[in-house]
């Protein structure tokens, strides 16, 4: 939260020992911000232990070094995801906050290999962080913000994907990383819309419509020419809006015919969507979801539907 000073709260837990701060960190004293540590100064046990020793110190960052806080957190995630003195809400704020720069920066730049390393270390610990506790997937869900943003809604899309994979129990290690590498990149196409038709007030026109429909071929486009993904990954982005009655687009594929990483993505994608507020109309709460997306079960994979409300139902 930022104060009207221009400075930033930050927890001495988001500090980890045997890292380097990348950023100035300041401390107020008397209404006043002074310099504790500066950019570059190592952060050791002691210095841990300084700060540890008064609960009532408050620390600080410059609006400016936003940004840098956030790359510092995404340096030493696995650190910070392995740690017992953070609490699950404040990982799971730190995976949102990180991951939804990150993928701010997919959107505006353009896709090469150091961003697609970044995003499966991301993917690597969002894994981790899921399977280490089973209320991991309601803390990443409360920390997202509901206001839809092609941003978080590729976030929440990887983190539900990926919830509803583990409760299935039937992927490999690596099944688990395509899909979240998948599911993060699934909406990767939307780049290439216009923004005035992503960030409209109202409806889509017909004609808006059709042009968002083609993020799909788009998305799929982008990431074979970077040559980067396994085709598995890629099934995500394909077959994401393919429904198993043959409905979907843009292939109209039907049941088998369908990845199943695509089968569980569609699942995901329609529940954050109809989960998330528009300009349009308000965010609809999980349950009534999850009675609108049963509605119409005959587009998804009943078993996939079925794991899937049992999951939220265990995480309520």
């Amino acid at each position: 939260m930022l104060n009207s000073d221009g400075f930033i709260p930050v927890k001495p837990d988001h500090l980890l020992k045997n890292t380097m701060l990348t950023f100035d960190l300041f401390e107020l004293k008397y209404d006043d911000y002074e310099l504790f540590r500066s950019e570059s100064f190592p952060v050791t046990t002691d210095m841990i232990a300084e700060i540890a020793e008064d609960k009532e110190r408050m620390f600080f960052i410059k609006e400016t070094d936003l940004g840098k806080f956030h790359d510092y957190q995404e340096k030493y995630l696995d650190t910070l995801i392995a740690s017992n003195s953070t609490t699950n809400l404040e990982k799971a704020q730190t995976i949102v906050n990180v991951g939804g720069q990150l993928i701010s920066e997919l959107f505006s730049d353009q896709l090469n290999p150091i961003l697609i390393n970044r995003c499966n270390n991301i993917v690597k610990n969002l894994i981790t962080f899921l399977r280490r506790s089973n209320d991991a997937a309601k803390f990443l869900y409360v920390s997202i913000p509901s206001g839809y943003s092609v941003y978080h809604h590729s976030l929440n899309v990887a983190a539900l994907s990926l919830s509803l994979a583990l409760e299935l129990n039937q992927f490999k290690p690596k099944d688990l990383a395509n899909l979240g590498l998948g599911a993060i990149l699934h909406d990767i196409g939307m780049k290439t819309v216009p923004q005035k038709v992503i960030n409209k007030a109202g409806r889509l026109n017909h004609r808006e419509y059709m042009l968002v429909k083609k993020h799909v071929m788009w998305g799929v486009r982008i990431l074979e020419e970077l040559c980067l993904l396994d085709a598995n990954a890629i099934a995500v982005v394909q077959d994401h809006h393919e429904r198993v009655d043959g409905s979907g687009y843009p292939a109209r594929k039907r049941d088998d015919e369908i990845h199943e990483f695509g089968r569980i993505a569609a699942i995901a994608d329609v529940f954050d969507a109809i989960t998330s507020a528009r300009p349009y109309r308000q965010a609809v709460n999980p349950y009534p979801a999850l009675k609108k997306m049963i509605s119409f079960r005959d587009g998804f994979d009943i078993q996939f539907l079925k794991a899937f409300i049992k999951l939220l139902g265990e995480n309520r």
